[in-house]
């Protein structure tokens, strides 16, 4: 394994990639959480970098906020990446605590005080509260409750939207150069968010072929495909995998997973058998730990068109190493590149290039 890891580490093509690779390799030997402390703290520098490019919205965001001291509702990614743009943007403006259901359990974030709605509505009156996740549902279900705990509505912002196909670039990176007639794969489609932003990117592509296994989220995914009109997509309800067979599954919303006590049965079968030869572009996959076993079914696409590549590699601990080397393996000239995208451990992509 250890030559292995050296091979890999050589293969990458920038100091960023390669530092998220040691932390995540050091990680995964240790499950210190330092080293997952120093990937995000590299996501946080981006995303402070990029939303330089929103200056628009955060003029209006700015027009509600000023000369007010602020609370952000919300620890998790969304409550994380609005931490980056006061950071960024809006360093002039107080930013008081973090308020958040969890504050029983969890007392700082990111060097923030975490209070509960209570302490919110008690001690902080003269605040805004700027709810940052996105998810309509979550969002309404976060105000009412602010509601009802006695903080007035006319303190409660609802974070402006801000383009999130752009700061979206999990799959996208700005080492990924689309081409007008790109055949995307998207293997693991969940709500087929990930195909409304590659169309918003690529609206000139020529195909979508999207594999989703979990039938309650592939009726969900045939209904969006009416809802949003995306043309020219093949949505097939099953997994990738090395060969045709069928599997347990979990279900389990946005991460379904095969495994041996999964509550359905799935069938599953390989890309070159889908496609029988014809050209594959861009590969993206997010499947819950099933990545490498699915670029194996995907062999012959891979080596005969050179297709883009974005996978996950955080599902297992050696999904970093394995996956580089067997795509190495297959086929030598590819770029390589690390990248991560949330807050936590999980996001962490390869992206591979054909040179």
């Amino acid at each position: 394994m250890f030559s292995k890891m050296k091979k890999v580490y050589g293969l990458l093509e920038d100091d960023l990639s390669k530092d998220i690779f040691l932390n995540r390799v050091l990680y995964n030997i240790t499950g210190k959480g330092i080293y997952i402390q120093n990937i995000t703290a590299t996501y946080f520098d981006r995303m402070k970098r990029e939303f330089c490019e929103y200056t628009e919205e955060v003029k209006k965001l700015r027009e509600k906020i000023r000369h007010r001291r602020v609370v952000l509702y919300g620890i998790g990614h969304c409550g994380f990446v609005t931490l980056a743009l006061f950071s960024s943007e809006m360093k002039d403006i107080e930013l008081a605590a973090f308020c958040d259901q969890k504050a029983d359990k969890v007392t700082k974030f990111c060097g923030y005080a975490v209070i509960d709605i209570k302490e919110l509505a008690k001690s902080y009156q003269d605040a805004v509260v700027l709810v940052t996740p996105v998810d309509k549902k979550v969002k309404d279900e976060i105000i009412a409750n602010l509601l009802m705990e006695g903080v007035q509505r006319e303190q409660i912002i609802e974070k402006v939207t801000f383009d999130d196909a752009a700061l979206r670039k999990q799959y996208f990176d700005e080492v990924m150069v689309l081409e007008e007639d790109e055949v995307f794969v998207d293997a693991g489609c969940c709500n087929c968010a990930t195909d409304i932003d590659f169309r918003k990117r690529c609206p000139e592509y020529k195909e979508i072929i999207a594999f989703e296994p979990d039938p309650v989220q592939y009726a969900n995914c045939m209904k969006i495909v009416q809802e949003q009109n995306i043309r020219d997509i093949q949505i097939y309800n099953m997994g990738l995998w090395d060969k045709e067979e069928e599997l347990s599954f979990q279900m389990d919303e946005s991460r379904g997973r095969v495994c041996e006590e999964g509550n359905v049965k799935i069938q599953v079968n390989t890309l070159d058998h889908i496609v029988q030869g014809k050209r594959v572009s861009f590969i993206k996959m997010d499947i819950e730990g099933a990545e490498l076993r699915a670029l194996k079914g995907c062999e012959y696409s891979i080596v005969q068109h050179r297709p883009k590549l974005a996978i996950s590699i955080y599902h297992k601990p050696e999904d970093i190493v394995e996956i580089l080397y067997y795509i190495h393996e297959i086929v030598p000239n590819y770029k390589f590149y690390i990248r991560h995208h949330a807050y936590g451990a999980s996001e962490t992509v390869l992206y591979a290039i054909p040179k």
